[in-house]
């Protein structure tokens, strides 16, 4: 085989490569709004009751334990195997032993804290990922919702 045969087997690997990349990049992108938007229902409900059984004027927060076992997306609607919980993590590096978002960046995407947070935008509504491996495995979500808006009358 001839330096040149190599050299355009290798092109040919990066671009199959580079075309891998996007299409997963694709389908991670489906999935992570499939699941924003769900998260984003399941919140919406949970805020509205907690929302009547307090008072209004008031600043709220609570937690939500383990969320992925509260929602019903049907699984021959997402296009990737990828872990509910990795779509607030990002994948773990072993070498580096740490989280990385990388794919999520290749994609355009943010991390789900971040994306939910998009959907809450112009509500005031915040949530964070409060979830601590030191002390627990189970998925804790904050949310804080502000208090209502007062009405002006004049």
């Amino acid at each position: 085989m001839q330096l040149n045969q190599i050299y355009a087997k290798a092109s040919k690997i990066r671009i199959d490569s580079s075309d891998k990349d996007k299409e997963f990049s694709e389908k991670l992108k489906h999935d992570s709004i499939l699941i924003a938007s769900s998260i984003y229902e399941h919140l919406i409900n949970e805020i509205a009751y907690k929302i009547s059984k307090s008072n209004d004027s008031e600043e709220k927060y609570f937690i939500v334990w383990n969320i992925q076992k509260k929602l019903f997306i049907d699984d021959s609607l997402r296009k990737t195997n990828v872990k509910f919980k990795t779509f607030f993590t990002g994948f773990f590096d072993f070498k580096s032993k740490s989280f990385s978002k990388d794919s999520w960046d290749k994609a355009g995407i943010d991390l789900m804290v971040d994306e939910v947070n998009k959907l809450f935008l112009d509500t005031g509504i915040f949530i964070e990922d409060v979830s601590d491996i030191n002390k627990s495995y189970a998925h804790l979500i904050k949310v804080t919702v502000p208090p209502k808006p007062t009405q002006n009358t004049e």
